[in-house]
């Protein structure tokens, strides 16, 4: 029969395949050989993934990751959601497909489609009754047949070992199987019976030991650097913060066994989870590190040596180590100098796998009652939880009952001292006339007690109030009609209502208000002489026509005067010959603009210049003047380079050479188009261009047949009249030279004979070539 075989530990499970030929196969998660039970709740996809890829994500406390998973299951109250949906959080096992990859990989090597999965389980000796009987019945609810889940591990490892014929022991034989599979550890003594050890007494535990001892060294000193400067760590918190941390701890060690041994590594930027935005550096030496290590290596050779003496009587035939933390070298010569190499098997977390193989072969019918007790001890253990969260609930309201008794009695007394205290501050505020206050605090300690005293001295604080109010309404009355007129500016008027409240109420307020009417009339004395002044200044300038400064000075007088309606008058006279001189200066600017656009340039500066006369920085003009002037400078310097072209283009054109004089003209004519003239003369340069091209064609063509018919002298004749053509064409300069040398070798000269003159040189038509000239 085929089995799934499972051994569930705190951060991961292990699963193998069994078949029934006694092949097995391990169950993996893409690359990671555990399938970890850390979880990541995707919300946007609305989807759940396992792995150990999580776990860091969960350390440092993101949203959506899950891990504790074991703890988690024991409270019972966690829950996740997923698609809007609450599940247990158990259920993470199923929605994140880990269950699905068990059924696959069954089936996919069974090719069975079973209903149900035959399956046998063990479980860490850190999960306890609760969670195992959850987890088996949530897997079969899930179709896993579970035919076993009793046999611990540790009767699984060394059944691997008896198997394998490692260990040969007689029956009474005595181990001791230390258990490191997580951070905790684990010791269980073990007996042979009939070719089986199992488990004999009670185990032991020690929480934080199952880290390897350099590992620990490490971890112990990066939370204490840190919390030397953050915060105070509890023994529990540190071992919470190892955990955490554990997965950083192996990249820090490679690096720091990368350094020089006297050269310390800094750690950056390592933080604790209740602050973790508070990160610290620490500085690690290999020196201390070591040291440390030594230490943890002692404890945990302590911790087997007390469980040892304590357990066993004698001595003990072999010892199973399983665990990652077991296996430095440091760790295993320890063990080794204490009891001997040949007792010693060593075996990591990955070993669990070939461990499971053994479980199909053991007579698990040994095992069935097993499985009623761990039922029988979980709901045992329920029970006791919900009647101590009873019993719990119950202490809590008693006390609740009692220290709200206790701070009635308490609130009591200190109110009688209060209402005492308030009182007194109450007759002090009368004393000192601060009327509302004191009726304020009266009435407070009249909350708290209504004796006949407080009633009698609120009741005169009421009559003092309603007189200080009648006297209150006539101050306000004369402050309120003094304001007017202060806001209206009949300071006299103010004066006069202000001095009446005066008698009422001779306060700060109001002293205050008659100072500032008064020196406002005095001021305002003063700027009458002072705007008298700057008016006949500012009618003196309107006469300049200096708007500008006048419009300066009337501003002064609007920064204290703002209604002053002479000033308003002058502005408005302002105003309007300003706008008079603006249409004057946009007229001016118009007509500069015609002239600039017509090129008279004469008239746009006279018109720009009448311009600036209004305003003698307008920027427009002034650069409208810099163009004018720039302008007629180009004008004159392009007027030059042409008659310069012009006359050149003349002597070349009276020298016949008209390649060079067509050029010129060329030029010329790209700066003045409009001149004519040019134009004949180009016509006359292009045509004397052809008649020479035309006369080039024709020599060149008869020395070629000159050439072919084998007269070469025409032929080096006819081509020296084309080069005087074109001096320039290398090609007949090659003809030339190629015929000069073919005659240096010919010694017959009677061929020339008839080619004495240039000018009765017949082409092969019989026709005179005639002379042409350049």
């Amino acid at each position: 029969m085929s089995y799934l075989v499972l051994h569930i530990d705190v951060e991961f499970i292990v699963g193998t395949f069994c078949a029934d030929n006694g092949t097995s196969l391990p169950i993996t998660n893409g690359n990671e050989e555990l399938l970890w039970l850390y979880f990541f709740n995707n919300p946007h996809q609305n989807s759940l993934t396992y792995g150990k890829a999580n776990k860091t994500h969960f350390n440092n406390g993101e949203v959506n990751y899950y891990g504790k998973f074991i703890e988690e299951i024991e409270k019972g109250e966690a829950k996740f959601t997923l698609r809007g949906i609450d599940h247990p959080i158990i259920d993470l096992l199923n929605e994140s497909g880990l269950l699905d990859n068990l059924r696959n990989t069954y089936q996919q090597k069974t090719l069975d489609n079973v209903d149900h999965i035959p399956t046998l389980i063990t479980f860490s000796s850190s999960i306890g009754d609760i969670v195992k009987q959850k987890i088996v019945d949530y897997l079969r609810k899930q179709s896993f047949q579970v035919d076993s889940y009793t046999i611990p591990l540790a009767e699984l490892t060394s059944y691997h070992a008896l198997n394998n014929k490692e260990l040969k022991v007689g029956n009474g034989s005595i181990a001791i199987f230390l258990e490191a599979t997580n951070s905790t550890l684990h010791l269980i003594r073990l007996s042979l019976s009939d070719n089986y050890f199992l488990t004999d007494g009670e185990q032991k535990s020690y929480s934080g030991k199952g880290f390897d001892p350099r590992k620990q060294a490490l971890l112990r000193f990066v939370v204490r650097e840190v919390s030397n400067t953050t915060y105070s760590v509890s023994e529990e918190e540190k071992i919470e913060e190892c955990k955490r941390l554990e997965m950083q701890a192996d990249d820090w060690l490679k690096r720091l066994d990368s350094t020089t041994r006297h050269i310390p590594y800094c750690i950056r930027e390592v933080s604790l989870s209740r602050m973790p935005s508070a990160k610290r550096d620490v500085m690690v030496r290999k020196g201390d590190l070591d040291s440390d290590t030594g230490y943890y290596t002692q404890e945990l050779k302590d911790i087997f040596d007390t469980y040892k003496s304590d357990n066993v009587r004698g001595d003990v035939a072999a010892v199973f180590l399983l665990g990652n933390c077991f296996q430095s070298d440091r760790v295993k010569s320890s063990f080794e100098q204490m009891l001997g190499a040949n007792r010693l098997y060593f075996y990591t977390n990955k070993d669990i796998q070939r461990i499971l193989e053994m479980y199909p072969k053991i007579d698990i019918n040994r095992y069935a009652s097993e499985g009623a007790r761990i039922k029988a001890r979980a709901e045992a253990d329920e029970l006791k939880r919900i009647v101590q969260r009873d019993l719990e609930d119950k202490q809590r309201k008693d006390e609740t009952e009692k220290e709200r008794i206790k701070a009635e009695v308490e609130k009591a007394e200190k109110n009688r001292k209060e209402v005492k205290k308030i009182f007194e501050r109450a007759v002090e505020l009368d004393k000192k006339g601060d009327l509302q206050d004191a009726l304020a605090s009266v009435e407070n300690a009249l909350l708290l007690d209504s004796s006949k005293e407080y009633i009698q001295f609120k009741s005169a604080l009421l009559e003092k109030i309603e007189k200080l109010k009648a006297k209150n309404e006539l101050y306000k009355k004369y402050l309120s009609s003094g304001d007017k007129f202060l806001e209206n500016g009949d300071l006299e008027k103010a004066l006069e209502e202000y001095e009446a409240a005066k008698l009422v109420f001779e306060n700060a307020e109001i002293i205050q208000r008659i100072i500032e009417v008064k020196r406002k009339i005095s001021n305002l004395k003063k700027q009458k002489i002072k705007t008298d002044q700057l008016i006949s200044e500012i009618k003196t300038l309107v006469k300049q026509k200096d708007y500008i400064n006048a419009k300066q000075k009337l501003s002064e007088i609007f920064s204290y005067d703002n209604n002053n309606n002479e000033a308003k008058t002058i502005l408005a006279e302002i105003e309007q010959l300003l706008k008079q001189q603006e249409k004057l200066f946009k007229d001016f600017m118009k007509i500069a603009d015609q002239y600039f656009n017509t090129t008279n340039y004469e008239e746009a500066i006279n018109n720009y210049n009448r311009a600036l006369a209004i305003k003698a920085n307008d920027t427009y003009c002034l650069e409208q003047l810099e163009k004018i002037k720039e302008t007629i400078k180009k004008e004159n310097e392009k007027k030059g380079k042409y008659d310069k072209l012009l006359a050149d283009a003349d002597i070349l054109y009276d020298k016949e050479k008209w390649d060079e004089a067509k050029k010129k003209y060329d030029e010329a004519f790209i700066l003045f188009p409009q001149n004519i003239s040019l134009v004949n003369k180009i016509h006359i340069c292009e045509d004397k261009m052809n008649e020479a091209k035309d006369a080039f064609e024709d020599f060149k063509f008869e020395a070629t047949i000159a050439r072919k018919k084998g007269n070469l002298k025409q032929a080096l004749v006819l081509f020296e009249k084309s080069l005087e053509i074109q001096p320039d064409n290398l090609d007949i300069q090659k003809q030339i030279k190629s015929l000069k040398l073919e005659l240096s070798f010919d010694v017959d000269s009677s061929s020339s004979s008839n080619i004495t003159n240039p000018n009765n040189i017949e082409d092969f038509l019989g026709n005179k070539a005639t002379k042409v000239t350049n």
